[in-house]
């Protein structure tokens, strides 16, 4: 090689072809005869590839290049996921470096109240310190923040973003790991996908989705069906006649409407439907999952390059679980506590985006939310003469109530130089809160109601 001129002396005769590749450049192959006793040339030119840089558009709230966003971003397409061998979203995630679960079992078996997510081992724990979001509704359970890995059929995720570190001053105090954002396909004509699956273990799982665009409205709609049988995580050495499998099902169905009248604006309405049942490996131990998320939103974008977007969203969900005393011998067990909890909430959030000159991208938002929630216990009593007798019932009440506001800017002080500023304003207010016990040996209930209590917070932030 000597300024760009490459020589292969003593070829033999024959055909050849010559590949050339280089990053950032379209390849080129080109095809030529070598004859004995004669010199080839050829003057080959490279032509400059498409910009294909990926954007980011909600897991930092801003609209840039992935490579000047101020965070650690990692991205899933469509096409990573259809390559992947996992069933669950939470399984696909392992291939993100910074992920991590509260437990190391899948979601297929674990627990749900363990299924707390968290980003680079950051304060793991079953309530999540990692926010996820699926087209721009909080995913995390609005009564234990946990995650629910089941409701988000993979045949419908269009892309799944992952923004490492701090996010609080856009998200609040969910964010403070970071942020998952999973986005769904859009409504597309003529188009259906099913992917049947099936293994050992009795698993079997089936995942569909459809859509279709008529004029100005396009609908879509999916879900999945799936059971396993499980498997026993007891070591087989410590196993008892009480150890069982842990398996579980579930069902769910998500469906989107979209109203588009001209090029800039797009009405939607989404919802879901949710059913899952697990047993947890005893014949005492089961929980069961039902909810339903209705929603809706509008996105626009003005002729002065703003970029508007909101979304209100409610779900109604009911949780049970039943929890029990295995004996030393794990031959028998004792039912301890029956939990149920029906709980609701109804949120709303909105943000504002445009680049105010070439050096400046500013977003300002703001959201709220009104989660209420029962839990309703059956304590069973576990020791004395009173074995196996629903002794004391519980009811604790509550309700959170917040709204928050919040500004982003970046400031491109130089093409390698970015100023970030921006600050969240958070109000809460937990209210309505008691505590009853009714013991029902003396037929006695007492009841203990909590104070109200409130607090504001704002959480800056400024870097380089």
């Amino acid at each position: 090689n000597f300024g760009g001129t490459f020589r292969f002396p003593n070829l033999p005769t024959g055909h050849y072809q010559l590949q050339l590749r280089l990053e950032g450049f379209t390849s080129l192959i080109r095809s030529f005869e070598i004859n004995k006793l004669e010199t080839t040339s050829l003057d080959l030119k490279l032509t400059v590839a498409p910009l294909t840089e990926k954007i980011t558009v909600t897991a930092t709230k801003s609209q840039q290049r992935l490579t000047d966003i101020p965070n650690k971003v990692s991205i899933l397409t469509h096409e990573d996921i259809k390559r992947s061998a996992a069933l669950t979203v939470d399984d696909l995630l392992k291939q993100v470096s910074s992920f991590s679960l509260f437990r190391r079992t899948s979601s297929l078996v674990a627990h749900p109240t363990s299924q707390g997510v968290s980003l680079r081992g950051i304060g793991a724990s079953g309530a999540s310190r990692t926010l996820v979001i699926l087209d721009g509704i909080p995913h995390n359970d609005h009564f234990g923040n946990w995650i629910h890995w089941g409701k988000i059929p993979q045949s419908q995720i269009e892309t799944i973003e992952v923004a490492e570190g701090g996010l609080s001053n856009l998200y609040g105090n969910s964010a403070m790991a970071g942020v998952i954002d999973i986005t769904t396909r859009k409504p597309a004509p003529r188009t259906m996908s099913i992917t049947a699956q099936g293994g050992s273990r009795e698993t079997a799982n089936l995942d569909f989705f459809g859509s279709h665009q008529l004029g100005k409205f396009g609908f879509s709609a999916g879900g999945s069906v799936f059971n396993t049988g499980g498997y026993k995580l007891v070591r087989k050495t410590e196993r008892g006649s009480v150890d069982t499998k842990f398996s579980s099902q579930h069902q769910t169905g998500n469906w989107r409407l979209n109203y588009s009248p001209n090029s800039t604006i797009t009405w939607f309405h989404n919802g879901r439907f949710f059913n899952e049942e697990r047993d947890n490996g005893t014949p005492l131990r089961e929980n069961s999952t039902r909810e339903t998320l209705l929603g809706g939103g509008v996105k626009a974008y003005t002729s002065d390059g703003s970029n508007w977007q909101a979304n209100l969203f409610s779900h109604i969900q009911t949780f049970k679980s039943s929890f029990s005393k295995v004996l030393t011998d794990r031959n028998s067990e004792l039912l301890a506590l029956v939990q149920k909890v029906p709980s609701k909430d109804f949120g709303i959030n909105g943000q504002w985006q445009k680049r105010l000159s070439e050096k400046h991208l500013f977003s300002v938002g703001t959201d709220a939310r009104w989660i209420t929630a029962d839990n309703i216990e059956d304590v069973y009593r576990t020791w004395g003469s009173l074995v196996g007798i629903n002794d004391k019932d519980r009811l604790i009440q509550g309700t959170q109530t917040y709204a928050s506001t919040f500004f982003q800017d970046l400031i491109s002080l130089h093409p390698r130089l970015t100023l970030l500023l921006g600050a969240r304003l958070d109000y809460w207010l937990n209210h309505k809160a008691s505590y009853s016990q009714t013991l029902n040996t003396t037929n006695t209930t007492t009841v203990t109601s909590f104070a109200n209590t409130s607090e504001t917070t704002v959480t800056p932030r400024a870097g380089l």
